[in-house]
Protein backbone atom coordinates (compact mmCIF):
# COMPACT_ATOMS: atom_id res chain seq x y z
CA UNK A 1 0.00 0.00 0.00
CA UNK A 2 2.00 3.08 -1.65
CA UNK A 3 0.24 5.33 1.72
CA UNK A 4 2.60 2.64 3.95
CA UNK A 5 5.69 3.57 2.55
CA UNK A 6 6.68 6.31 5.22
CA UNK A 7 5.50 4.12 8.20
CA UNK A 8 7.56 1.05 6.63
CA UNK A 9 11.06 3.22 6.29
CA UNK A 10 10.27 5.17 8.95
CA UNK A 11 10.67 1.09 11.30
CA UNK A 12 13.74 0.17 8.99
CA UNK A 13 12.23 -1.22 6.43
CA UNK A 14 14.51 0.45 3.90
CA UNK A 15 14.96 0.59 1.12
CA UNK A 16 11.32 -0.48 -0.32
CA UNK A 17 11.55 -0.44 -3.81
CA UNK A 18 7.81 -0.14 -4.95
CA UNK A 19 4.74 -0.34 -3.24
CA UNK A 20 0.94 -1.54 -4.94
CA UNK A 21 -2.78 -1.86 -3.86
CA UNK A 22 -3.60 -5.59 -3.61
CA UNK A 23 -4.28 -6.50 -6.83
CA UNK A 24 -8.25 -7.53 -7.71
CA UNK A 25 -9.60 -10.32 -8.57
CA UNK A 26 -11.46 -9.05 -11.88
CA UNK A 27 -12.83 -12.73 -12.22
CA UNK A 28 -15.20 -11.77 -9.04
CA UNK A 29 -15.81 -8.08 -9.90
CA UNK A 30 -17.07 -7.32 -12.66
CA UNK A 31 -19.96 -5.56 -14.19
CA UNK A 32 -23.28 -7.30 -14.08
CA UNK A 33 -25.40 -4.79 -16.39
CA UNK A 34 -28.57 -6.67 -16.13
CA UNK A 35 -28.96 -6.66 -12.53
CA UNK A 36 -31.97 -4.32 -10.94
CA UNK A 37 -30.57 -1.09 -9.09
CA UNK A 38 -31.67 -1.42 -5.83
CA UNK A 39 -29.66 1.48 -4.02
CA UNK A 40 -28.68 4.65 -5.17
CA UNK A 41 -25.16 4.47 -3.47
CA UNK A 42 -22.95 1.40 -2.11
CA UNK A 43 -20.68 2.62 0.84
CA UNK A 44 -18.68 -0.83 2.37
CA UNK A 45 -17.11 -0.37 5.78
CA UNK A 46 -17.46 -0.33 9.61
CA UNK A 47 -19.20 2.50 11.76
CA UNK A 48 -17.12 5.07 12.70
CA UNK A 49 -18.21 8.82 13.85
CA UNK A 50 -17.25 10.70 11.05
CA UNK A 51 -18.94 8.05 8.39
CA UNK A 52 -22.13 8.46 10.45
CA UNK A 53 -22.22 12.34 10.29
CA UNK A 54 -21.71 12.02 6.57
CA UNK A 55 -23.92 8.90 5.68
CA UNK A 56 -26.72 9.42 8.23
CA UNK A 57 -28.35 11.87 6.41
CA UNK A 58 -28.71 10.13 2.89
CA UNK A 59 -28.87 6.64 4.44
CA UNK A 60 -32.71 6.39 3.84
CA UNK A 61 -33.27 9.41 1.69
CA UNK A 62 -31.03 7.92 -0.80
CA UNK A 63 -31.09 4.52 -0.76
CA UNK A 64 -27.90 3.83 0.47
CA UNK A 65 -26.83 0.28 0.87
CA UNK A 66 -24.36 0.44 3.94
CA UNK A 67 -22.25 -2.88 4.17
CA UNK A 68 -20.31 -2.75 7.55
CA UNK A 69 -18.75 -6.52 7.00
CA UNK A 70 -19.60 -10.42 6.15
CA UNK A 71 -19.68 -10.02 2.75
CA UNK A 72 -16.67 -10.59 -0.11
CA UNK A 73 -16.02 -11.91 -3.29
CA UNK A 74 -19.15 -13.37 -5.43
CA UNK A 75 -21.73 -11.80 -2.58
CA UNK A 76 -19.97 -8.22 -2.42
CA UNK A 77 -19.73 -8.14 -6.85
CA UNK A 78 -23.42 -8.86 -6.69
CA UNK A 79 -24.60 -6.22 -4.31
CA UNK A 80 -22.14 -3.80 -5.36
CA UNK A 81 -23.71 -4.27 -9.23
CA UNK A 82 -26.75 -3.23 -7.88
CA UNK A 83 -26.09 0.03 -6.66
CA UNK A 84 -25.83 3.13 -9.22
CA UNK A 85 -22.60 4.63 -7.44
CA UNK A 86 -19.66 3.07 -4.94
CA UNK A 87 -18.93 5.62 -2.33
CA UNK A 88 -15.80 6.09 0.37
CA UNK A 89 -15.88 7.85 3.28
CA UNK A 90 -12.72 8.09 5.20
CA UNK A 91 -12.64 6.68 8.67
CA UNK A 92 -11.19 9.91 10.45
CA UNK A 93 -10.49 13.58 9.65
CA UNK A 94 -7.11 12.28 8.23
CA UNK A 95 -6.97 11.14 4.62
CA UNK A 96 -6.45 7.62 3.81
CA UNK A 97 -5.60 5.25 0.77
CA UNK A 98 -8.61 3.38 0.50
CA UNK A 99 -7.85 2.24 -3.02
CA UNK A 100 -8.74 -1.29 -2.60
CA UNK A 101 -12.09 -0.69 -1.83
CA UNK A 102 -12.28 1.89 -4.93
CA UNK A 103 -10.60 -0.42 -7.17
CA UNK A 104 -13.41 -2.92 -6.13
CA UNK A 105 -15.92 -0.62 -6.85
CA UNK A 106 -14.43 0.74 -10.47
CA UNK A 107 -13.92 -2.98 -11.29
CA UNK A 108 -17.75 -3.67 -10.83
CA UNK A 109 -19.09 -0.36 -13.13
CA UNK A 110 -19.52 1.79 -10.71
CA UNK A 111 -18.86 5.80 -10.62
CA UNK A 112 -17.29 6.83 -7.18
CA UNK A 113 -17.37 9.79 -4.92
CA UNK A 114 -14.46 9.66 -2.55
CA UNK A 115 -13.26 11.49 0.78
CA UNK A 116 -9.52 12.45 -0.06
CA UNK A 117 -7.55 9.89 -0.46
CA UNK A 118 -3.67 10.01 0.50
CA UNK A 119 -2.28 9.35 -2.72
CA UNK A 120 -4.03 9.56 -6.41
CA UNK A 121 -1.16 8.03 -8.21
CA UNK A 122 -3.76 4.44 -8.51
CA UNK A 123 -7.14 6.19 -9.27
CA UNK A 124 -7.16 9.84 -10.59
CA UNK A 125 -9.69 12.31 -9.09
CA UNK A 126 -11.98 14.21 -11.85
CA UNK A 127 -10.72 11.27 -14.45
CA UNK A 128 -11.77 8.32 -12.07
CA UNK A 129 -13.61 9.14 -9.70
CA UNK A 130 -15.16 12.40 -7.82
CA UNK A 131 -13.36 13.77 -5.08
CA UNK A 132 -15.07 15.71 -1.86
CA UNK A 133 -13.55 17.12 1.22
CA UNK A 134 -16.80 17.84 3.35
CA UNK A 135 -19.56 16.10 4.23
CA UNK A 136 -21.70 19.07 2.02
CA UNK A 137 -19.67 18.56 -1.44
CA UNK A 138 -20.55 14.71 -0.55
CA UNK A 139 -23.86 15.49 -0.10
CA UNK A 140 -24.10 17.75 -3.63
CA UNK A 141 -21.93 15.25 -5.68
CA UNK A 142 -24.07 12.55 -5.05
CA UNK A 143 -27.03 14.80 -6.15
CA UNK A 144 -25.22 15.88 -9.07
CA UNK A 145 -24.21 12.51 -9.91
CA UNK A 146 -27.70 11.07 -9.59
CA UNK A 147 -28.77 13.93 -11.95
CA UNK A 148 -26.54 13.73 -14.71
CA UNK A 149 -26.39 9.86 -16.29
CA UNK A 150 -23.73 11.09 -18.51
CA UNK A 151 -20.79 12.21 -15.76
CA UNK A 152 -21.65 8.95 -14.28
CA UNK A 153 -21.42 6.58 -17.07
CA UNK A 154 -18.03 8.69 -18.30
CA UNK A 155 -16.96 8.22 -14.59
CA UNK A 156 -18.06 4.75 -14.77
CA UNK A 157 -16.20 3.79 -17.63
CA UNK A 158 -12.79 5.39 -17.78
CA UNK A 159 -12.06 4.22 -13.89
CA UNK A 160 -13.82 0.30 -15.09
CA UNK A 161 -11.21 0.21 -18.21
CA UNK A 162 -7.94 1.59 -16.00
CA UNK A 163 -8.50 -1.09 -13.92
CA UNK A 164 -8.60 -3.88 -15.95
CA UNK A 165 -6.20 -2.59 -17.83
CA UNK A 166 -3.95 -1.67 -14.77
CA UNK A 167 -4.49 -3.09 -11.75
CA UNK A 168 -6.47 -6.95 -12.60
CA UNK A 169 -4.78 -9.81 -10.50
CA UNK A 170 -2.88 -12.01 -13.77
CA UNK A 171 -1.30 -8.59 -14.76
CA UNK A 172 -0.39 -7.34 -11.14
CA UNK A 173 0.94 -10.62 -9.69
CA UNK A 174 2.98 -11.52 -13.09
CA UNK A 175 5.07 -8.12 -12.15
CA UNK A 176 5.32 -8.39 -8.68
CA UNK A 177 6.63 -11.97 -9.46
CA UNK A 178 9.03 -10.43 -11.90
CA UNK A 179 10.22 -7.52 -9.79
CA UNK A 180 11.13 -9.36 -6.69
CA UNK A 181 12.45 -12.43 -8.66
Amino acid sequence: DPSELGTLRSRGFNPVAFAWPMPVALSLFDRHGSLAKAWNGAFVGRHTPKRWDWLWPIQHFKDLLWIAGGIEGAELSYMLNRATMGLHVNIEAAPQFAIQRLLIYAACGLPIISDVLTNDSVLHPNDHYVAVRTADEFHAAIEALLGDMGRRNALADAAYHHVRSTWGASKRVKALVEAVA
